[in-house]
């Protein structure tokens, strides 16, 4: 699964990566403007759900911003 945060808003970036296990054992997210998330490794019927820090660029007002990330795709 990839997020391009910059897609969001522009200079949006992650900060505290990469962070390894977010979604089972040997699972990493990382990036900084392209999150990306590896070898997710979960029990069947079982979620993964994370949290990723941003850091939101200097001077952008307030304001809602829609975030979409890609598919995320899986071997059974």
């Amino acid at each position: 699964m990839t997020d391009d945060l910059d897609a969001a808003l522009s200079g949006l970036a992650a900060i505290g990566l990469p962070a390894s296990n977010v979604c089972g054992t040997g699972s990493v997210l990382s990036g900084t403007s392209l999150l990306t998330l590896t070898g997710g490794n979960l029990a069947p019927g079982a979620t993964c759900n994370f949290t990723a820090t941003l850091q939101v660029p200097s001077g952008i007002p307030a304001t809602v911003v829609t975030n979409t990330t890609s598919t995320a795709e899986g071997t059974i």
